[in-house]
């Protein structure tokens, strides 16, 4: 046999390996024992295949076995179907519905829309907003998007077709002639009214004291326009220009009942340096020409109403017609026979005075007529929503627009006899005159003064010399017309000054040099 640890060749009895000395397994056996015998491997018997024969074994239920919930898997965001938005795009259409709805309401501005029908743009498009806010939360298809688009903007688009074409009763914007060659036209904007007569820019719908007061001061957006007499005491009505303050005369001659409709400058007036008091009822273009005689009777108290002009025409000394007219002086009506003053139209009622000094409302084409105020109301004016007037005692009174729940506001003073209202928001301005002439100028001391239309925090503004008061109230400025003779060379002059609600010293618009 052979070592296991070196190969050397050795005696098959050899306990050790005589050259390493390696113990060989004779010699790891001390005491002999007779070696285990090798396992037997089963050999195999060979038996015929036997067929299994199926066991009938009855069906047993099922017995549950707990088996702890596998987590959710955690799949990736599944693409979103055709036709729905995410928040992006839902921003993106709340937007542009913002600036849809701004730039509607500024056009619709521009063409004149009244405060009611503001309003009611305004509600449409919360209501369709609210649509569209909800059809993009629900991930609507998008055809309720659309829809709450083109909506609102149809409704607009047609208003302004139909303000464009005067189907809607409110003036519209015009071209004025230029005012001499090569210059350009220029757009206007009209004054506003579907529902009221038409006011000057910077005065609310509601308020409507300027036609009573003669409306000497007419603001039309671009341009001023007021009566006044120039330094060598000559009447002129002035336009001045807004963006520029040029001032140019464009009637040599004073006017009254001022407002300008797409392109025209109407007012009842005379031409001539004086005022002579024989008012009669014209047009011109602004830029001063063109001028045309509407009615050449003593007409004063003018106001424009959708497209009719209406104003008083002195019959006799004692007698006055309220007549309408179309704006370019045909189809003249008379409405009212016998009345004693003023007319203008407010939320589509004609408001007048009768014969007795009652105030009456009528529609208006003069029918259906309804004594509102019982005789006898010496002046009256629409403001804020209500009436306000004043009684035979100098006692200033409030009361809504059908005469409702009167309330007086301010007792008779000994001060002065009130003789002139007007109103500008939630403020009432009169004018009273003290028992003080002013000598050598046939003209009264008189003071402007303002309250509160519920009677409280009553103001002294302003204190002028004058044979009569007229205020007129725009854009937030008390506007005063003193008429009266000069000491030095009793010539008349009529001066306009401009003072804020604060009072004070009045400074004069201005008066050019001839």
């Amino acid at each position: 046999m052979f070592c296991r640890q070196c190969g050397t060749r050795m005696e098959d009895t050899a306990r050790f390996c005589p050259a390493c000395g390696q113990q060989t397994d004779l010699g790891a056996q001390p005491v002999y024992a007779p070696p285990a015998p090798a396992p037997v491997q089963a050999q195999p018997v060979y038996a015929p295949p036997v067929q299994a024969q199926p066991v009938h074994t009855p069906p047993m239920q099922a017995q549950p076995v707990y088996v702890p919930p596998a987590p959710e898997p955690i799949l990736p965001p599944a693409p979103r179907p055709a036709g729905k938005t995410g928040g992006g795009s839902g921003t993106i259409g709340y937007v542009f519905y913002g600036v849809l709805f701004l730039v509607s309401m500024f056009l619709l501005i521009l063409a004149g829309i009244p405060f009611k029908w503001a309003i009611c743009v305004f509600l449409l498009f919360v209501v369709f907003g609210l649509v569209l806010a909800l059809a993009v939360r629900k991930g609507a298809s998008a055809l309720p998007r659309i829809v709450a688009f083109l909506i609102p903007l149809f409704v607009v688009g047609v208003t302004l077709v139909a303000a464009a074409f005067g189907w809607l009763g409110w003036s519209r914007a015009a071209p004025v002639p230029g005012p001499g060659p090569g210059l350009q036209a220029t757009a206007t904007p009209a004054p506003v009214g579907v529902d009221s007569s038409a006011v000057s820019v910077g005065v609310s719908l509601d308020d409507l004291g300027n036609i009573t007061n003669g409306q000497y001061y007419f603001d039309d957006g671009n341009s001023v326009y007021y009566s006044s007499f120039d330094t060598a005491n000559a009447a002129h009505i002035y336009r001045k220009d807004r963006s520029t303050g040029a001032t140019d005369s464009i009637f040599d001659g004073f006017g009254w009942s001022l407002v300008v409709d797409e392109g025209w400058l109407y007012f009842s007036g005379n031409a001539g340096a004086a005022i002579d008091g024989t008012y009669h009822l014209f047009r011109i273009h602004t830029d001063g020409s063109g001028i045309e005689t509407l009615d050449a009777r003593y007409c004063f108290g003018m106001s424009l109403y959708q497209k009719w002009l209406y104003y008083c025409v002195r019959e006799t000394d004692a007698t006055i017609s309220i007549v309408r007219m179309d704006l370019d002086g045909m189809n003249p009506q008379t409405l009212i026979t016998g009345a004693s003053g003023s007319a203008f139209v407010f939320e589509n009622r004609l408001f007048y005075m009768d014969g007795a000094s009652a105030v009456v409302s009528a529609a208006p084409d003069g029918t259906g007529s309804k004594q509102i105020l019982a005789a006898p109301v010496s002046q009256f004016v629409i403001g804020n929503g209500h009436i306000f007037y004043l009684d035979s005692g100098n006692n200033i009174w409030r009361s809504g627009v059908d005469g409702s729940k009167p309330m007086q506001i301010r007792a008779a003073s000994a001060e002065g006899t009130v003789l002139a209202l007007n109103s500008y928001q939630n403020t009432l301005f009169f004018a009273d005159y003290a028992e003080k002439t002013a000598e050598g100028r046939a003209a009264w001391y008189y003071n402007v003064r303002s309250i509160q239309d519920d009677g409280s925090g009553e103001k002294n503004l302003y204190e002028g010399i004058s044979n009569g008061t007229w205020m007129n109230l725009v854009g937030g400025r008390l506007y005063v017309l003193d008429y009266a003779a000069d000491a030095d060379n009793g010539i008349w002059t009529a001066v306009v000054g401009s003072l804020s609600f604060s009072g004070g010293s009045a400074s004069e618009l201005p008066r050019p040099t001839p």
